[in-house]
């Protein structure tokens, strides 16, 4: 009587496959009775038509004595083309015989249907994130440009195709070269100029992120260039000012932000020499020295204050100042490399993150890259990204 009833479409075959009888349901699905099924379509479950996976699954039914399952595109007599769900299960006897087989089909073709309109819906998002990514590294300046004033190598890997991280470079040059006797032209950075250099990582990665990177990227252009505030403090403290402009809507204790490491970059003259004075100020990020000289590293540490975020406004932005030296290097970074785990789920750390810089920071740029790369690539073991991953190091050309 269930079988009669159900509104699965049910079968039934001999202990070779052939079909010997099917309920109601599968004639009203498919719009065959048996004799139609078995002169017009084929007289057993494995057809001229059975796609190959399809009848290893069946023969697999029958040799290994067990359930299976398996879905597949089929046309009705009417032409429809439908999606169907077959459970196939054999029949033992006492002797441990197949002595035939129960198909079971349900019609799936409406969960098919929402499946590929998901599809279709994820390629259209993905196609226009990756259009995002396309605009968000418009943003970002060129390797080239950063080339011309310094050494570098930049690894940056977002998590979700766009990134909550962005790294930040203005220059502003001097027409007057006659001050003092260090004013000797270099080709592209002179005795009075100074260079910017940010690393920014805002909340959020993925799409959320990627949005507040733009709006961190115009605020850092906006108060640079239009507003001329050039002291690396100042200019933190103006970042977070736009920042609570631009969510004066949002209620006031709302967390999103980001975190910056920002540095000013003079080439100066000390005593008749020309040296490199870097002005620092950090957000919650911190860079590292490199004094080749010595063999030293030194930790400079941001403010632990973000911008934007309310609750740490009691704190008050600082800048520091060193001076560097020929062969000596900056490192910046945000928290995504000594962040990202393993699949014992431990994070690299700081302390790896810094034993890594200590180990490759004689060499040449390229080749610290490769030993950061190839130690996160090791350590993830197949893991996915936690988080978006910059880290920067900055050589200064032309003392």
């Amino acid at each position: 009587i269930i079988v009669q009833k159900t509104d699965n479409a049910v079968l039934l075959t001999d202990e070779k496959g052939n079909f010997i009888w099917v309920n109601p349901a599968f004639t009203k699905i498919f719009g065959f009775t048996l004799e139609e099924l078995i002169g017009l379509i084929s007289p057993n479950i494995i057809g001229a038509n059975t796609k190959p996976e399809i009848k290893a699954k069946i023969q697999k039914c029958i040799n290994e004595k067990v359930t299976v399952e398996y879905e597949g595109n089929f046309v009705t007599k009417s032409g429809k083309s439908i999606w169907v769900h077959t459970t196939l299960t054999p029949i033992i006897n006492e002797d441990n015989q197949v002595t035939g087989l129960i198909a079971i089909d349900s019609d799936i073709t409406k969960l098919k249907e929402a499946e590929e309109q998901i599809r279709i819906q994820n390629e259209n998002i993905k196609g226009s994130i990756h259009y995002a990514q396309v605009i968000q590294k418009s943003i970002l300046p060129l390797e080239e440009e950063i080339k011309a004033f310094f050494d570098t190598f930049i690894i940056y890997l977002p998590r979700d195709i766009v990134s909550g991280d962005f790294y930040w470079m203005s220059n502003k040059f001097t027409d007057d070269y006659n001050a003092s006797i260090c004013n000797t032209k270099s080709k592209n950075f002179n005795v009075g100029d100074y260079i910017f250099f940010a690393v920014v990582d805002c909340t959020g990665h993925g799409v959320p992120g990627a949005f507040m990177s733009l709006i961190g990227n115009r605020a850092l252009e906006n108060i640079v260039n239009q507003k001329h505030i050039h002291k690396p403090a100042q200019i933190l403290q103006a970042m977070d000012d736009s920042l609570a402009h631009t969510f004066k809507h949002i209620e006031e204790n709302y967390r999103d932000g980001m975190v910056v490491a920002l540095c000013r970059f003079d080439k100066v003259c000390v005593e008749g020499k020309i040296k490199i004075k870097v002005t620092f100020a950090g957000a919650k990020l911190d860079i590292i020295h490199y004094e080749t000289r010595t063999k030293k590293f030194v930790e400079h540490k941001g403010v632990r204050r973000s911008i934007g975020q309310i609750l740490s406004r009691n704190l008050e932005f600082k800048s520091e100042t060193f001076y560097l030296e020929e062969g000596d290097v900056i490192f910046m970074y945000s928290d995504g490399y000594k962040d990202q785990n393993n699949v014992k789920r431990i994070r690299i750390g700081v302390n790896k993150f810094k034993q890594l810089l200590h180990e490759n920071a004689d060499k040449p740029m390229d080749e610290i890259k490769q030993a950061l790369l190839d130690y996160l690539h090791k350590w993830m073991e197949g893991t996915e990204q936690r988080d978006d991953i910059t880290v920067i190091g900055l050589k200064m050309k032309d003392l």
